[in-house]
């Protein structure tokens, strides 16, 4: 247990918690929390308290003999429960940037829960900066279960040397109001000290060193300094290539020396097989599993669905060793995993042993560009800016990023997004106005297969001209208004790390990302799957510009309301033999 942590049960009876609860109730409750998923009531010792609260300050000053400078009252929703206690893994914070010891001056932080219980988790990092998330020791943590009515006071080492975080217990139903009163006192902003970033957080210093020392030099050539990663695994459409055919048939949209210059690596991750026992029934998997869409997706086949596999492995390494110089497929190399690695870790595999360029654009096989795409230009960005990591190119889903952003996490962070000067806007991505922006041919150009997309997706460029995005984008441009026959393309920060087609740089994917000290990606599943919550941790630990800076990711907008992607959705391509059969049989 840490040093100056202290426990006192029954701080107040049940009828004084309820009456507490009742009169809070009367008050205005805000939303707060940086995931906007807590509802908050706050007041300052010079603000008039609810009624109920007054002899709970008078017996807490009495018992601390000093006065508090606020009271936060924080209700948690039962669906933010910890599914187990595991700390070192739970987002914790300081209660101050500043470590007080030199000038305690009685400050103090206690909680009281009123009618249901909640977990309060503590850890100890080995040094006190923000963004350091290993442990002292693996016994440097612990979770404490915070009783109703009793007080939990933190004073001395706990207050300033561990982090600490609460947490609805898990088993909370929705009925259960976890709420919990904070009264405390720490020291004002003013005296907060801001601990500089070390320059070894993200992803190493040789390799800052490196992305800094690039901008001292114009871009070579991109095949120079971009390899091209293509992922695949068993699908329905096997031992057909048309689908990675048909993929890499858009490339020239994102250029030409893109599609025929770059080196090209397709890595075909393993898989595993679903054995008949002697009775020639095949062994039981579960009901996730089931469906065959969803068995592939995970690496798991049929015995004819491997040998379809390895027929497609096959034709697919005998389309790459005879495509001339004028074919896509030029310059393109297999690299066969023999064990089922997922997404994640079939990357990583790629960027450890296929990889020596600077950057490394990734496309899954069924992922396509959709018009005119600026890889090159975006790559230039990069190299003249290392704060730059991750660029996504916008998808459909993803096309009103900015304001599913604000819609999550609140007009505040969005706010602070814009005051921060956080969108990015690349000298580099000042582009032909007529190729890109709100007056282009973008629309135009889509590679649409259908009329009902094409008017499903002139409705969503209309929306888009309604979006935060292109309004602030609109009155940015009034005030510094680019080149004649120009746009000025945005980088908008994204505090989720799209799988879709990104380009990042290799040393911040394969030394940073795939670090397993962070054990930010699982094995089996996809980056984006368990990177994205790091993300939003490490913002909510360090604040919006420094913890989204660790990641740098950014999603590319060029104000035209298209999207630069499209997916073919490969778990249910069915090639155009395929077609033409059930057609001809109906």
């Amino acid at each position: 247990v840490p040093r100056g942590l202290r426990v006192i049960h029954n701080f107040l009876s049940s009828d004084e918690a309820s009456n507490i609860l009742q009169e809070l109730d009367q008050h205005k409750w805000t939303w707060g929390g940086f995931t906007q998923k807590l509802r908050v009531q706050k007041y300052t010792s010079n603000e008039v308290l609810p009624p109920p609260l007054e002899p709970l300050v008078s017996r807490l000053e009495q018992h601390l003999n000093t006065q508090f400078q606020q009271v936060v009252i924080e209700e948690y929703p039962s669906a933010t429960a910890q599914m187990k206690l595991c700390t070192n893994r739970v987002v914790t914070t300081f209660e101050s940037l500043t470590t007080g010891h030199e000038n305690d001056d009685g400050c103090f932080v206690a909680q009281v829960a009123l009618q249901t219980p909640a977990m309060q988790h503590f850890n100890c990092p080995q040094e006190r900066r923000p963004e350091c998330w290993s442990l002292k020791s693996p016994h440097h943590w612990t979770d404490i279960r915070m009783e109703p009515q009793a007080l939990v006071i933190k004073t001395g080492e706990v207050l300033w040397d561990w982090r600490s975080r609460v947490s609805p217990l898990m088993g909370a139903q929705e009925k259960d109001r976890v709420v919990v009163v904070k009264f405390f006192r720490l020291p004002d902003a003013s005296s907060v000290l801001q601990v500089p970033r070390p320059v070894s957080s993200t992803p190493n210093g040789q390799a800052i060193t490196d992305s800094q020392n690039r901008a001292l030099s114009p871009m070579p050539p991109l095949q120079e300094v971009l390899t091209i990663v293509v992922t695949t695994s068993p699908i329905r459409s096997n031992p057909s290539t048309e689908l990675l055919e048909q993929t890499f048939a858009t490339f020239p949209y994102a250029g030409d020396d893109f599609a025929f210059k770059c080196r090209k690596v397709i890595i075909c991750d393993g898989f595993r097989v679903l054995e008949e026992d002697e009775n020639c029934e095949t062994t039981k998997v579960s009901r996730r599993h089931a469906n065959v869409k969803q068995a592939l997706r995970n690496g798991i086949t049929t015995v004819t669905q491997a040998e379809r596999y390895e027929e497609f492995k096959k034709n697919l390494g005998s389309l790459c060793e005879n495509a001339k110089e004028d074919s896509i497929f030029w310059n393109s190399s297999v690299e066969e995993l023999r064990e089922r690695h997922g997404y994640g870790f079939a990357l990583r595999h790629a960027l450890e042993h296929c990889i020596s360029t600077p950057f490394v654009c990734v496309i899954q096989h069924d992922r396509t560009f959709m018009r005119t795409t600026p890889l090159r230009e975006t790559v230039n960005a990069m190299w003249n800016n290392s704060a730059i990591k991750y660029v996504g190119m916008s998808m459909r889903s993803n096309l009103l990023y900015y304001d599913i952003f604000q819609s999550k996490f609140g007009k505040a962070s969005s706010d602070e997004m814009k005051a921060s000067n956080l969108i990015l806007r690349p000298p580099q991505l000042e582009l032909e106005a007529s190729t890109y922006g709100p007056d282009s041919t973008a629309f135009q150009e889509l590679n649409l297969m259908s009329e009902n997309a094409r008017k499903s997706t002139a409705g969503l460029s209309q929306k888009y001209k309604k979006s935060r995005a292109y309004l602030e984008q609109m009155e940015w441009a009034k005030v510094n208004p680019p080149s004649p026959d120009m746009h000025q393309l945005t980088l908008t920060p994204t505090l989720f790390w799209y799988d879709n087609t990104h380009v990042c740089e290799t040393a911040h994917y394969r030394d940073f990302v795939f670090d397993p000290k962070f054990q930010m990606v699982a094995r089996g599943g996809f980056v984006e799957d368990k990177l994205s919550p790091n993300i939003i941790k490490s913002v909510e630990r360090l604040g919006l510009a420094e913890g989204h800076s660790r990641f740098g990711c950014y999603l590319l907008d060029d104000h035209s309301g298209t999207f630069f992607t499209g997916h073919l959705d490969g778990g249910n391509y069915v090639t155009k033999e395929e077609r033409e059969q059930f057609v001809n049989k109906k």
